[in-house]
């Protein structure tokens, strides 16, 4: 059964790559909405996937994909638009302090092979955690990269949606990651999934300079000041 799965994926994926560029955009994004909402229900549970906040690990147990990083007021309001509301949305949010340091190593190796970062030239003269906090800073949340976005852009203002369309949305911290997951493992596909810990060890090296030096990690917090409030 799974052989005939796996094979009717490769002709869907094979389809939509042929097929995608004659689709209107709005047919595309509905059709990618539904998408989403299928495996959502598949697993019984749709993520609100914040980059490094562990997403690609458990977008890989629950779905076996990654299906990119929607944020949650999104997600709900498609979900309210198409009257799916007996499914809960779930979020992992951390130490915005803690969380930079991954994205700077994210960032400095030019993204590495988990990454939707689109190289710049001009990121070549970012060579410091104080000048990538200043180039992040000195753009609008929605027009930085995923990486660099605040936990808040994701979330702002879901609870409120949610609440109206009677959705299920929960918010945990990063820690209970492993604990929320197991729950809803029963219903999603059978796959090998993603390691837990993809980034590299260049995350504990700016997590350390950031530890130590006040100074920036005072920058970091005013940049991500709205994400306390989730924690």
């Amino acid at each position: 059964m799974r052989f005939v799965e796996y094979k009717t994926q490769i002709r869907i994926k094979g389809l939509i790559k042929k097929t995608s560029l004659r689709f209107a955009p709005a047919t595309w994004d509905w059709a990618y909405r539904r998408y989403r909402l299928w495996h959502g229900r598949r697993a019984g549970v749709v993520l609100c996937h914040i980059p490094k906040n562990g997403g690609t690990f458990v977008s890989s147990q629950l779905y076996g994909r990654n299906l990119g990083h929607i944020p949650a007021w999104q997600q709900i309001r498609e979900m309210a638009e198409a009257g799916v509301t007996d499914l809960p949305v779930i979020a992992f949010v951390q130490d915005p302090v803690h969380r930079f340091g991954s994205s700077a190593s994210h960032f400095f190796s030019r993204g590495g092979e988990h990454s939707l970062l689109a190289w710049n030239d001009s990121y070549d003269a970012i060579k410091t955690l104080s000048e990538l906090i200043d180039f992040a800073s000195g753009l609008p949340d929605a027009d930085r990269d995923p990486i660099l976005k605040s936990q808040h852009y994701y979330l702002s203002g879901a609870a409120n949606l949610a609440a109206a369309s009677g959705i299920d949305f929960r918010i945990y911290p990063l820690s209970q990651l492993n604990q929320v997951i197991e729950g809803f493992r029963k219903n999603a596909p059978k796959t090998e999934g993603a390691r837990r810990e993809n980034r590299s060890g260049l995350s504990d090296v700016y997590r350390q300079q950031l530890r130590d030096d006040a100074e920036l990690r005072a920058k970091v917090l005013d940049l991500y000041r709205d994400d306390l409030k989730y924690l």
